[in-house]
């Protein structure tokens, strides 16, 4: 039972990978409105980390991240060098407040 649910996890993990691979995928962000103490949504507030990223800049390393990961699988799936640069890309949506709409817009800029 454990074996065959480990199969069914990787048939669902290699379905994503597929998906991500082929252009299959688009990123959905939300983003509510909590603003903090200093009016700003807490998506692109300081979170006190020592490389003083926002949450925001977080995920979208993750992002990217996963789309580098997927084109090296495509690369050794097709033989292909390893260290040849190729990066998948995906449309990436972001939802926000109208309130705050102006303040991401100025963060997304920089």
């Amino acid at each position: 039972r454990s074996s065959d649910l480990r199969m069914r996890r990787q048939a669902v993990v290699d379905s994503g990978w597929a998906k991500i691979t082929t252009g299959k995928i688009a990123i959905i962000l939300l983003c509510a409105d909590n603003l903090t103490d200093s009016h700003q949504p807490q998506a692109i507030t300081d979170l006190g980390l020592l490389s003083r990223k926002c949450l925001l800049q977080l995920y979208f390393e993750r992002i990217t991240r996963v789309l580098r990961l997927a084109s090296a699988g495509v690369r050794r799936d097709q033989g292909k060098n390893v260290g040849a640069f190729f990066t998948l890309s995906s449309p990436v949506y972001l939802f926000v407040e109208e309130d705050c709409k102006l303040l991401m817009e100025e963060f997304l800029e920089e």
